[in-house]
């Protein structure tokens, strides 16, 4: 069992017309409504370590997002296991990318993110426009290079911009 709070500025908190604590008997208890939210978790404790230093399917099914946008990133994930370039581990029959040593998991970090991945910058970038319905502006166009760990920690390099994001990372 999981407890998760109401979020703060979400459907969770504004459907309240007034707050009223169930813990003081001031309204009936009812999960994600006045209490927070109760869902039952299933975990196998024995599997946990294999789930810590890899990075797992759920980024390819539901792809990756911040700042209200979202981009699917199928095609990178692939590109993990399939490169000769990123370490993989064998879990269960599955073949995941790893995580188990600092160096991978910041390449698989720096390859995932939009602001050093120039594909997905773009991508990103065009589903903004499709949600906004509107030009981007400054749009990560024509930044298609990639930055490995190794690139970031030997010099100084600029980021793309990322969509939902104030001015330019460096």
């Amino acid at each position: 069992m999981v407890a998760s709070p109401l979020s703060h500025d979400s459907a969770d908190e504004i459907s309240q017309p007034t707050i009223q604590d169930w813990y003081r008997g001031e309204c009936e208890p009812i999960p994600g409504k006045t209490m927070h939210k109760l869902a039952i978790v299933e975990r196998d404790y024995t599997k946990l370590y294999d789930r810590y230093i890899t990075f797992g399917e759920a980024v390819r099914k539901n792809g990756l997002g911040a700042h209200g946008n979202h981009y699917q990133c199928e095609d990178a994930y692939d590109d993990l296991i399939r490169s000769n370039h990123f370490p993989v581990e064998r879990v269960d029959g599955k073949v995941l990318p790893s995580l188990r040593e600092d160096s991978w998991a910041a390449n698989v970090l720096l390859y995932m993110s939009t602001l050093t991945n120039g594909k997905l910058n773009v991508r990103a970038y065009q589903n903004m426009e499709e949600e906004d319905r509107r030009p981007a502006g400054r749009s990560g166009r024509g930044q298609q290079g990639r930055a490995g760990s190794a690139t970031r920690t030997c010099r100084h390099s600029r980021v793309a911009t990322t969509p939902r994001r104030c001015g330019a990372a460096s």
